[in-house]
């Protein structure tokens, strides 16, 4: 949340029932007795990892020149190719993503970065880096024996996903960058205090800009957490009338405060230089009313990217799959036939 302080300042499904048709009445002539189904499985088929079941896991991966394991945590919802989701932050869990309209058309890997969540927090003697979190994906997916996924990274999580298509771009079907910029320079942070401005007769504006400079002095969890929940309407385009819609999310949305203090710091971010690598199909998602990583910012990073499309998301801040889910789901819709299969 400092890059979703400094970036998150750098973190359901609908259909039309069907009329009901009137049941047929049949009256049997024997006791029905249950079979189960057949299914029939292709002779070498290998039975499904239980690792990759729906529900909370974790799993002891090796990253390269770390003695120890890192315990990583993540969820699995939803049905189709594999997708790891990356949360904002840094220090976010990855709680914030569950039930959004990606579940509709992938199977999600919500992955808890190393220090956060269901994740194991480093020794006190280590620091933790976009690298390490880089790292930490790659090892989670070679470890589940996933050939290729597909990426989104939210936020500070999409700086991670830019570092890691760079990196590992031949492991990847997809990348969506979601909310994030390819650059934390002076132009992004004057970019950034010009759009609050747009709240300024909002009635919560002063206790949110308390929040900010809370933040920077916060030393525990507790009051990181306290000064995020003053802050957070800047996140959203209305949350003066839609704050209860959006709340149950947010307190899903765990800091661990440690993850954005004992860091290495490559600021200002900036990937810009060697985003030219990316040749992974790549689409750019920007909330319309996103003070920090709105059109203006996703446009950049979109037309850096060979052949990457953006989707701006109207009435949308920071959080459109919370915020506008039916025109978030529509974008990665429209999407995803660019996938490598």
């Amino acid at each position: 949340m400092r890059i979703a302080v400094v970036l998150l300042a750098c973190a359901a499904a609908c259909g039309s029932p069907r009329p009901e048709e009137p049941a047929a009445v049949v009256a049997p002539v024997a006791p029905i007795v249950p079979v189960a189904p057949i299914v029939p499985v292709a002779p070498d088929a290998p039975p499904p990892d239980p690792r990759l079941a729906p529900g909370a896991h974790t799993l002891a991966v090796r990253v390269p020149g770390r003695a120890a394991a890192l315990e990583l945590g993540y969820e699995v919802a939803g049905a189709g190719p594999p997708c790891v989701g990356l949360a904002g932050g840094p220090g976010f869990s990855a709680g914030y993503y569950r039930g959004s309209p990606l579940e509709r058309h992938l199977t999600m890997l919500y992955v808890d970065l190393p220090g956060t969540g269901a994740s194991s927090r480093l020794a006190a003697d280590e620091l933790y880096s976009v690298e390490l979190d880089v790292a930490a994906v790659e090892a989670l997916r070679t470890a589940l024996r996933l050939d290729r996924v597909c990426l989104i990274g939210h936020s500070y999580g999409g700086m991670v996903a830019q570092r890691y298509a760079i990196a590992h771009g031949a492991t990847l079907t997809g990348l969506i960058l979601y909310a994030t910029t390819a650059a934390m320079d002076r132009a992004w942070s004057e970019h950034l205090t010009a759009n609050r401005r747009w709240f300024e007769k909002e009635p919560w504006y002063a206790d949110a800009l308390l929040g900010m400079l809370m933040q920077r002095d916060a030393t525990t969890d507790e009051e990181s957490a306290a000064a995020f929940r003053l802050e957070v309407p800047f996140y959203f385009a209305d949350w003066t009338r839609r704050a209860d819609e959006y709340r149950p999310a947010v307190e899903r949305a765990r800091l661990t405060l440690e993850v954005f203090r004992r860091r290495v710091w490559d600021l200002p971010f900036d990937a810009r230089a060697d985003l030219h690598a990316i040749t992974t199909p790549t689409l750019v998602v920007a909330g319309a009313r996103d003070f920090m990583c709105g059109p203006t910012v996703g446009r950049d990073l979109a037309q850096r990217i060979r052949g990457a499309t953006l989707a701006t998301i109207p009435d949308a801040g920071h959080f459109p799959h919370l915020e506008a889910p039916a025109a978030f789901d529509r974008a990665i819709a429209d999407f995803l036939p660019r996938l490598r299969r």
